[in-house]
């Protein structure tokens, strides 16, 4: 009999840092379990932050799911927390790196304005309204309120079953010329750390399938969703909610989550809807065949 090749289950999750349902992190890890991953790459995370009462988020969710946690600040909060993406996964973390990544041209930044991840200072509802529209570039250069975010990559080297998995987590910037720069500083990242290792990229890249950065990673990696045929409605991640769910200001609705990989092939992708929104992003999950079999000797 021929042994099936193994495979494993992806998920890529942005959580809001557990503000987005009053259950806070645990609806958030009831949304998880309920997909049995191997593998979670979560963005918009707090680590020990007054606004998140001082949990150190990773390790909760870790602990609640039984799963390894490894966490990747992008910046630090004013109360003393930091901010970024974190990692959960079954397997032990054998070396991580946190890569800051391109900043918009000519921005700068405040972590005592900014009002998305750093204080609230900016109300939401103005916040959603100006980040989906042409304005953010001008209101950025006038104001420090919103200024660009830090971005940062959390590169990984997982003791999988099947030898060393490379998994990435990235949550990319709002502007288009940002995240091509993001882009591009991915691959140089991807070519230094994996060395053409199996590997996984996940999270928010806050860019639609169309758009020039996406296209740049799928020349060099494999979209999971595309490979698959997950297009239309079933390809959207935001915002949660039932499937067909726009946002209520602006009727506005995104496939900006992704799981990119090499060495491993797409079996099943799909968006779990999320009736609960324990965040504002539905997970994307991912059902990878390993490549090889590691019993095989090659």
């Amino acid at each position: 009999m021929i042994s099936q090749l193994p495979s494993l289950t992806v998920l890529s999750y942005n959580i809001k840092a557990g503000q987005h349902h009053p259950d806070s992190l645990e609806a958030v890890a009831q949304v998880i379990e309920a997909l049995h991953p191997d593998i979670v790459a979560l963005q918009e995370v707090d680590v020990v932050a007054h606004r998140t009462h001082w949990v150190h988020q990773p390790a909760w969710l870790g602990q609640r799911l039984s799963l390894r946690d490894h966490f990747g600040a992008a910046l630090q909060l004013p109360d003393g927390g930091q901010y970024g993406v974190a990692l959960l996964t079954r397997w032990p973390v054998e070396r991580a790196q946190v890569y800051s990544l391109p900043k918009p041209p000519q921005q700068g930044w405040q972590a005592r304005g900014f009002g998305w991840a750093g204080q609230q200072v900016v109300p939401d509802w103005l916040w959603n309204r100006v980040k989906r529209t042409r304005l953010l570039p001008w209101m950025r250069r006038l104001n420090p309120y919103f200024a660009a975010e830090p971005r940062c990559l959390l590169a990984t080297t997982l003791h999988s079953p099947w030898g060393p998995l490379h998994v990435l987590v990235t949550h990319w910037g709002l502007q288009a010329e940002e995240r091509l720069a993001q882009a591009r500083a991915t691959l140089r990242i991807i070519d230094e750390w994996a060395s053409g290792r199996p590997l996984v990229l996940a999270g928010d890249f806050n860019a639609q399938p169309d758009s020039p950065e996406i296209a740049l990673l799928r020349s060099w990696l494999v979209d999971a969703a595309q490979a698959v045929g997950l297009t239309g409605e079933a390809r959207l991640t935001f915002p949660s909610g039932p499937r067909g769910a726009r946002t209520p200001d602006l009727g506005w609705a995104g496939a900006i989550d992704y799981i990119f990989v090499r060495g491993l092939t797409p079996q099943a992708v799909r968006v779990a809807y999320d009736e609960t929104r324990a965040s504002d992003h539905q997970p994307l999950v991912a059902e990878l065949r390993v490549n090889h079999d590691p019993h095989s000797g090659h």
